[in-house]
């Protein structure tokens, strides 16, 4: 039996993010003429075949509004950076928002597709133009919401300034939920070194009862009884960010439109538009605000994410320690790949990148306080005794037994 540690939790809680938000961007593939005159003349029927299904007070309105949204999408995509792509772009948007009312995912079909075109006409402009009606109708229903005013509140707490005071709120957030992890950061970190500790002794269980799985557990239940460790205690940390991100996604995407005269060092409206003249694929990675998505937050995300993970304690098992040095690579690669094409807004990045430098200074001063307590105690285990902690003065010249 293998116990459970910390690079198994990353895992699982990593599948769980990519699934939630890979399924958010999920669509299916439309098939649409050739031509644009005939491409749209497909989706104007399938507008025509929902509205009357609305009309009618068909059950099946809300999959033929879906059908006429997905098929001005495939125009969009078909004939980008056309009038005809900025057509489709517009009346996909308003029908998400309209008849769909899905405001928020209409917003961003529409900037996404924005930001990825270049040709300048009336279309563009009345793009541009629906895409603020849809952020300021947008805002109006987030305004509403328990997690817009827990932020906007913060925000007043710290001076209602508009550039400084949501980067001093999301920090105030970091600071506050790092205060709260740290005592099950100090149990991961102390039942980590305590495992280390046990190591041997696990070994030759697994080793003696390998051939019997069920007396290897009962076993392994009573050691941990007996000693007063836990396998499942480095998932704590892990397990508990799962809520916190669900959260902050919360938090962040309902206050989104307020962050747009938010501002953090580079990213700055004039950074942001010179970074328009960069060529490809840097185009455009500099944000104008914390509404926006960074480019170099995220890589400083990612290095703080390995950094964080480099300084996570060690399986005692050979194989899972080799895993999760792996994982402290191949992780912090993942979740930036992630955040860059699920277009997050650097606000949201901003508080992990707070929290991965705040959690690195907590696991620092953790380990000093684990080992300064070592340091003044020696461990005597004996076949079959509960392994006794004995100060070094009391027992100088006594050596340690296995």
């Amino acid at each position: 039996m293998k116990l459970m540690s910390l690079h198994r939790a990353w895992t699982i809680w990593t599948i769980a993010l990519l699934a939630m938000l890979t399924l958010s961007g999920c669509g299916g593939n439309v098939s649409i003429p050739d031509t644009p005159d005939a491409a749209i003349t497909e989706a104007q029927k399938k507008v025509k075949v929902a509205a009357d299904a609305e009309t009618a007070k068909s059950a099946k309105v809300g999959e033929l509004w879906t059908d006429a949204s997905s098929t001005y999408k495939a125009v969009q995509d078909k004939f980008k950076n056309s009038d005809i792509g900025y057509t489709g772009a517009i009346e996909s948007a308003r029908i998400m928002s309209d008849k769909k009312k899905e405001t928020y995912n209409a917003w961003k079909q529409l900037d996404a597709y924005l930001r990825s075109t270049e040709m300048k006409s009336a279309k563009r402009e009345e793009a541009l133009t629906l895409l603020l009606e849809l952020e300021t109708k947008q805002n109006d229903v987030n305004a509403k919401t328990p997690y817009f005013k827990v932020m906007d509140t913060l925000v007043r707490i710290f001076g209602n300034n508009k550039k400084f005071s949501p980067v001093l709120a999301i920090v105030f957030i970091a600071i506050f939920v790092t205060g709260i992890l740290w005592p099950l950061r100090y149990k991961t970190f102390k039942n980590a070194k305590e495992m280390q500790k046990y190591a041997p002794q696990i070994k030759d269980l697994n080793e003696k009862y390998k051939a019997n799985p069920a007396e290897l557990q009962a076993k392994m239940k009573e050691f941990q009884l007996e000693h007063g460790v836990n396998p499942m205690g480095g998932c704590l940390p892990a397990l508990a960010q799962i809520p916190v991100f669900l959260l902050m996604i919360q938090l962040i995407n309902n206050y989104q439109f307020s962050f747009r005269d938010a501002t953090f060092l580079w990213i700055t409206p004039a950074f942001g538009d010179l970074s328009q003249l960069w060529p490809a694929p840097l185009k455009g990675q500099i944000g104008h605000h914390l509404g926006e998505q960074d480019i170099i937050l995220l890589v400083l995300y990612a290095g703080t994410m390995f950094v964080q993970m480099k300084l996570s304690p060690p399986p005692t098992d050979p194989t899972q320690a080799e895993q999760q040095k792996m994982m402290s690579t191949t992780m912090p690669v993942i979740y930036f790949v992630m955040m860059l094409q699920y277009q997050l807004p650097s606000a949201f990045v901003l508080y992990y990148f707070a929290s991965n430098i705040l959690g690195v200074g907590q696991q620092w001063l953790i380990q000093r306080q684990l080992n300064a307590a070592a340091a003044g105690t020696t461990v005597i285990i004996e076949p079959g005794k509960p392994a006794i902690n004995v100060s070094n003065p009391l027992i100088t010249g006594k050596k340690k037994k296995k």
